[in-house]
């Protein structure tokens, strides 16, 4: 009963304001585009007034979708904005060609006509019927004005005295009525000229699968540099060194039998610390006790070798797909890795827990902060991270100001096995 109550005066609240903003920016658009259109040809300051007019339209619309949240409660989701893939000095002017030719903008520019349209017909005319309610009740006689108005215009030489009354009211009603409708219909204007359409969903949709697409190739690639990297600097050269001790001791067989002996007891310890790294490496990708134990186990494995302190607390209703695991697995150790090398933290902590429909897992350690994220030739092991969790589909946040704490979080989708084999 109370929200019954409360909407008309935001209702009119909200037009006060809509007939004043959307009277201004009208303005100052219809002021830039006819200005702009007549100095297109006066080196190119016509674009840039034309120009300014995207930024105005969007922050307009930005705006006007966060009070709709406010005022009707309806969450609209951005429309996505195309990119221009120009790489040329002009690109700004191709941009700004691509806007001009998006419908969104122009459902934006129409949203706004129209609002400053209605606004200033519903202002004045609910306007104009309470003043004429006012006067409609001040009314202290038959012949009292507007009643006197009235009686010329019927021809009749008197009203009753409670008609003024009720003329009043009448009109008061009337012009909130129209404050109300106003509200109503702007309510319905707003997600359908400033939402987006299916084929913006569609697009959305597309930009995010190429991102994850994107960001899986670029955690290969990094996977598959760190194995060469590892099989380059630690595997092979101790598989060489046996290759050579072994052809050393071969030519020494026959001239010195114990010599030969002594280097081959050599190979024989080599080669068992080259299958040592061989299962070391095959365990940073995909460890057993993940695969046995689940993500407890495998990173109190991860704190136990980790030489600053750290609390592991997971907090999940079973186990998830293993691709999940592996994600939160592989960002948590390379987060410890990162403490471990560059924080000189005291502590650290780890939360894995399960929200609404993903699982989250946060690191947080008291160090010297300062952690970025680094692209290209020096790319940072938590550039790795924020592409495999977005290649999973998740979310990747850092949040490291110089002097600490770092809190790194990383959500992806919680699917169970179940759940795959239902899909399946």
């Amino acid at each position: 009963m109370k929200k019954k109550l409360v909407f008309p005066l935001i209702a009119a609240a909200d037009l006060a304001v809509d007939a004043v903003v959307m009277a201004v920016v009208t303005a100052v658009l219809f002021t830039l585009i006819t200005v702009g259109a007549s100095l297109i040809v006066v080196l190119g300051i016509g674009l840039v007034m034309i120009a300014l007019c995207i930024p105005i339209v969007r922050g307009v619309a930005f705006e006007e979708r966060r009070r709709a949240a406010g005022v009707y409660s309806i969450n609209i989701p951005e429309v996505l904005r195309v990119r221009s893939r120009s790489t040329s000095g002009w690109r700004w002017l191709h941009q700004l060609w691509v806007d001009l030719t998006q419908a969104w903008f122009w459902r934006a520019v129409a949203f706004i006509l129209v609002s400053a349209i209605l606004a200033f017909i519903a202002g004045v005319t609910s306007l104009a019927l309470v003043g004429a309610g006012f006067a409609f009740g001040m009314t202290s006689n038959r012949q009292g004005t507007p009643l006197r108005v009235l009686t010329q215009f019927f021809g009749i030489d008197s009203f009753p005295l409670w008609l003024g009354a009720t003329l009043g009211i009448l009109s008061v009603l009337l012009a909130i009525g129209i404050v109300i409708g106003y509200g109503l219909l702007d309510r319905l204007l707003v997600p359908l000229l400033l939402g987006p359409t299916r084929a913006d969903l569609l697009r959305a949709d597309v930009s995010e699968l190429a991102e994850a697409r994107e960001s899986a190739v670029s955690a290969a690639a990094g996977d598959r540099m760190r194995v060469e990297r590892d099989l380059h600097d630690g595997v092979q050269p101790r598989l060489v060194s046996v290759a050579m001790t072994l052809g050393m001791a071969k030519n020494k067989f026959d001239s010195e039998p114990e010599k030969a002996r002594e280097l081959i007891g050599l190979a024989h310890s080599e080669t068992k610390n080259a299958i040592t790294e061989l299962r070391q490496l095959a365990r940073g990708i995909h460890p057993a006790v993940l695969t046995d134990r689940g993500l407890d186990a495998a990173l109190s494995a991860l704190a136990a070798r980790c030489t600053v302190p750290s609390t592991i607390s997971v907090e999940l209703p079973g186990r998830a797909t293993p691709e999940v695991e592996a994600v939160v697995y592989f960002s948590v150790a390379e987060a410890l890795t990162n403490v471990d090398k560059h924080s000189t933290a005291s502590r650290c902590s780890v939360q894995v827990y399960r929200v609404g429909d993903r699982v989250a897992a946060v690191v947080t350690d008291d160090g010297v902060g300062g952690a970025c994220v680094r692209d290209g030739l020096a790319a940072s092991g938590l550039a790795g991270i924020r592409d495999r969790v977005q290649a999973a589909g998740g979310e990747f946040r850092l949040a490291s100001p110089e002097g600490g704490p770092t809190t790194l979080t990383v959500q992806v989708p919680w699917r169970t096995p179940e759940e795959t084999t239902e899909v399946l």
